[in-house]
């Protein structure tokens, strides 16, 4: 492997096939416990609970999927505000109200990654639906 990426983690303990398993252990995690809801989460907390070093997590994070930690964490996110927003059509529950439960501390936060994730803002998603 070459370039930037590549020389990052260089010199790192983390083999593949470990790193696929804490992979795997990440994702089951994120399903089953919701950490994302959590607005304050960080990764040295996610890593915590994992039992794994926070640079081993980030690199897993970066390497195994090409995100950085805030877009990885972000994409669960939008996952779940894009449920919330299909649940509340008929409610019309406000689109705050979903990116705070979504685990999002602002409305800006959430337009931006929002419409970063889905080429839409959260009010033209819902109007598409």
């Amino acid at each position: 492997e070459t370039g930037e990426e590549g020389d990052k983690y260089r010199r790192s303990g983390l083999d593949k096939d470990t790193s696929l398993f804490f992979l795997e252990e990440l994702t089951g995690y994120m399903q089953e416990n919701k950490p994302y809801l959590e607005g304050d989460l960080v990764l040295p907390q996610l890593a915590q609970r994992l039992d794994i070093s926070a640079n081993y997590l980030s690199q897993i994070i970066n390497e195994q999927l090409n995100v950085n930690f805030y877009d990885f964490i972000n994409g669960y996110r939008i996952e779940e505000a894009k449920r919330l927003i299909r649940d509340s059509v008929q409610a019309k529950t406000n689109i705050l109200s979903i990116a705070l439960d979504s685990g999002f501390n602002s409305k800006s936060a959430f337009y931006t990654a929002f419409k970063k994730a889905t080429s839409m803002t959260p009010t033209e998603y819902r109007k598409s639906l």
